[in-house]
């Protein structure tokens, strides 16, 4: 029974040490001493954004702008904000940005940089990907997502599944390369298996899982791997969730997309023993509840995050579904486009979560590849990757991420959509992107880039 394991509020010792930081005015503070730079960003040629202290005249500003060299300037609606004009080369905006700064009553310029209404993929399928955006509240929001964060490199997710198609163009950069052990025809890192640069097919036991042709194989990996990872903005079939996470393949599923409790474990407990994988995606179901298999899953569980698939049995049928029924797995089941059950989602104590798992819009599982062509497929292995797409934007923020924190993260920003609070269809409900990284960051007041690091040792303590 697994509802007992989250408390719901994310209060009080649920919060980590920058609690104490208040939300209010956390945003007000900037350095003592304010920087002036150009970032590797668009902006509007010569514009200067300068912001005076409170309590500084008109006239003040004017003469610390015209001794400063802007050849134009005027105020703006914002408390103390002025737009300056100087020549559009990069030389005499920083000039300009040098001479106000240095002013005391300044409190901080920049260029006035250029901005877009949110990341929307050019890739050509997106627009039906239904799951990912659509006018209606039955979608991830991922567009809204997007302008928080679209993943990051250092994030490792292992997928354990039928291998992968590697020439599929969606997965072009992502495969996560093992620095340890390159291959070169030795087991560098020790570990047994030799060259296990790009994962391993515990199969076919060697460092392949490429299901290219001519080596056998089965479209569901690269399938659950598109949704949750497929290269986005590339004008080429479909979007994945996470745009920048790196895939560690792992095969251990055979030709008909079938496998055995062997292949299954040696897979975690591979991942137990790298220790760097981040999240663990399992579409897979219908594994014997065994004390091996429950070991291999907590050796894995005690250094990553662990995802799998509820099942596809139908009602009461989820408890006793290896590996999702494990207690350190997160269970996903699977909903429809009007935001209902689908059919034959397992049900059931073990239930934590819900997905998007009917008639998705996914890679072309086998070559050749098109621009435009895609595949459509429906299932709980199909929504299991979104809610480990969503761990992966949501680890690109909270490094700190462990099973308990991204577990209640969900619950708190799913759409509850059965009897309120958890209940074994839904779980805590159906999963929400964009909700789930505005909980991260309202919650546990993360911040990153520049002065939201959460390192306030170089703030001024007071608001000017």
């Amino acid at each position: 029974m697994k509802p007992y394991l989250l408390p719901l509020l994310l209060l009080g010792s649920a919060l980590p040490a920058r609690a104490n930081l208040d939300p209010a005015t956390l945003f007000a503070r900037r350095p003592a001493s304010p920087t002036v730079a150009i970032l590797p960003h668009a902006y509007e040629p010569g514009e200067v954004l300068v912001r005076f202290r409170p309590g500084t005249t008109a006239k003040q500003a004017e003469n610390v702008l015209t001794s400063a060299g802007a050849e134009s300037f005027e105020r703006r609606f914002a408390p103390g904000l002025y737009r300056a004009q100087t020549g559009s080369d990069e030389g005499a905006m920083l000039r300009l940005m040098q001479a106000v700064v240095a002013s005391p009553l300044v409190l901080d310029t920049s260029p006035n940089y250029r901005g877009e209404g949110g990341y929307v993929p050019n890739d050509p399928i997106f627009s039906s990907q239904w799951h990912l955006e659509q006018p209606s509240n039955l979608d991830l929001d991922a567009v809204i997502a997007w302008e928080i964060t679209r993943g990051s490199p250092s994030t490792v997710i292992a997928v354990l599944d039928s291998g992968l198609y590697f020439s599929q163009p969606e997965f072009t950069g992502r495969l996560y390369d093992n620095p340890l052990d390159p291959p070169n025809g030795l087991d560098d890192d020790g570990n047994g298996l030799v060259d296990d640069y790009h994962g391993w097919d515990f199969f076919e036991r060697d460092a392949d899982p490429n299901i290219d042709f001519p080596r056998p194989g089965h479209p569901h990996g690269t399938w659950v791997t598109s949704a949750l990872a497929a290269n986005t903005g590339n004008a080429f079939e479909v979007a994945g969730l996470d745009h920048r996470a790196k895939i560690l393949p792992l095969r251990v599923l055979d030709p008909t997309n079938g496998g055995n409790s062997l292949w299954l474990m040696e897979a975690l407990y591979y991942v137990a023993q790298r220790n760097d994988v981040d999240f663990v995606n399992m579409s897979l179901v219908n594994f014997a509840p065994t004390p091996m298999l429950a070991d291999a899953l907590s050796a894995a569980a005690d250094h990553s995050i662990l995802v799998a698939c509820a099942g596809n049995d139908g009602p009461g049928t989820a408890d006793d579904r290896y590996p999702a029924a494990h207690p350190a797995v997160i269970a996903v089941s699977w909903t429809t486009n009007t935001d209902t059950l689908a059919p034959f989602a397992s049900t059931g104590l073990a239930v934590d979560i819900s997905a998007p798992g009917v008639n998705l819009s996914v890679a072309h599982g086998a070559p050749p590849f098109l621009p435009s062509q895609f595949d459509v497929v429906s299932g709980c292995s199909i929504a299991t990757p979104l809610v480990t797409g969503i761990g992966g934007l949501v680890k690109s923020i909270y490094p700190g991420l462990n099973r308990g924190r991204f577990l209640q993260i969900l619950a708190a920003s799913a759409r509850d959509l059965g009897p309120p609070g958890w209940d074994p269809e839904f779980g805590w409900g159906r999963v929400n992107a964009a909700r789930a990284l505005d909980t991260t960051i309202l919650t546990y007041q993360l911040f990153h880039d520049g002065f939201e690091t959460g390192d306030t040792s170089a703030w001024s303590l007071t608001v000017p």
